[in-house]
């Protein structure tokens, strides 16, 4: 079983190195990381090279070892421009997709999971009892529970937000629980999901793309989120995704 991870950044290399280095230490090895940088302009392909991560600032293909001694292939994307989040993910997921990576571990560059994070992601998918397109950490922000996840969609009317039954401490008493959306903050997505749903929309940026992600993955399989002990979000939301609470509370009609 072959699976990678796709961190897309922008401007936040000293997160970025975090992220990568908590995923260098899985117990899990990954097979490979593809990293999509969205034009940063604080230096990130100079950091990654002196880190020994790539060779090339324009685009690299390399092979390192990860803390276990275990080689991982890393891909850095340098964009031409500033595509979003959308716009990264979308090319992250596809090269990912089309080297036929089985899992594809998908997160912002502020995103730094525990060791073990994707060895219990992988076994909650296996022990399921029903085809999953996506399973996803629970997360901590801050120390607290990050609440925004959402068990329920109501589209029926277009004039009330659509997103209901945000998940409570109380959901993290069980292993794993379905949900409705998720976050690009760390779900591990299934190859045959992406295969048939295709990739992130690159046209809505910033706005709402993790949202109809969530809800074309559905039309393969249910989404749930994982208990135990959660990566961490260290970086804080970016302005972006705060203007993305605010659309969406003017505009519900948007999925």
């Amino acid at each position: 079983m072959k699976v990678c991870a796709v961190v897309v950044t922008f401007n936040r290399k000293e997160l970025l190195m975090d992220c990568l280095e908590a995923l260098l230490k899985q117990k899990r090895p990954l097979d490979a990381i593809y990293i999509v940088d969205n034009a940063s302009t604080d230096g990130t392909p100079g950091s990654l090279q002196e880190k020994g991560y790539i060779d090339d600032p324009d685009g690299s293909i390399k092979t390192i070892e990860d803390h276990g001694g275990n080689p991982v292939k890393i891909v850095y994307v340098r964009m031409k421009e500033n595509t979003g989040g959308a716009g990264g993910f979308h090319e992250g997921i596809r090269r990912a997709h089309t080297e036929g990576y089985d899992w594809i571990w998908v997160m912002d560059d502020d995103v730094e999971p525990l060791d073990d994070t994707l060895e219990k992601l992988l076994r909650a998918a296996e022990k399921i009892p029903e085809d999953v397109s996506a399973v996803a950490p629970v997360r901590f922000f801050r120390g607290s529970l990050f609440n925004l996840e959402t068990k329920t969609f109501d589209f029926r009317n277009p004039l009330k937000h659509f997103t209901y039954n945000v998940i409570t401490e109380d959901d993290l008493n069980e292993e794993y629980f379905r949900v409705a959306a998720i976050s690009f903050e760390g779900p591990l997505i299934r190859g045959d999901a992406i295969e048939r749903i295709g990739y992130p929309d690159r046209d809505l940026f910033i706005i709402a793309d993790d949202t109809d992600y969530a809800i074309r993955l559905q039309t393969y399989g249910s989404i749930y989120m994982i208990s135990g002990d959660p990566p961490h979000q260290k970086g804080g939301w970016r302005w972006w995704i705060q203007l993305e609470g605010l659309l969406l509370s003017a505009e519900p009609g948007i999925p």
